[in-house]
């Protein structure tokens, strides 16, 4: 499929892995990457957007993970 892109989603608030997953994509043009450091913005980011992948952080600290799940 020319053109099309996974949209990823990682909710996560520790820069260092936010780094270390946008190293390992970095090459990938056909994935869009989106970090959303808080609970609450990457909760809005997936309703938004309806990434295909949403990896997540579960501690995060302004809504736990679970929250976000639910």
């Amino acid at each position: 499929m020319s053109g099309w892109k996974a949209h990823h989603l990682y909710i996560e608030n520790n820069v260092a892995s936010v780094r270390l997953i946008e190293k390992i994509l970095h090459e990938r043009t056909d994935i869009e990457f989106l970090n959303a450091r808080e609970g609450q913005i990457g909760l809005d980011l997936a309703r938004q957007r309806s990434p295909d992948l949403v990896l997540l952080d579960l501690g995060l600290p302004d809504l736990p993970g679970l929250d976000v799940l639910s």
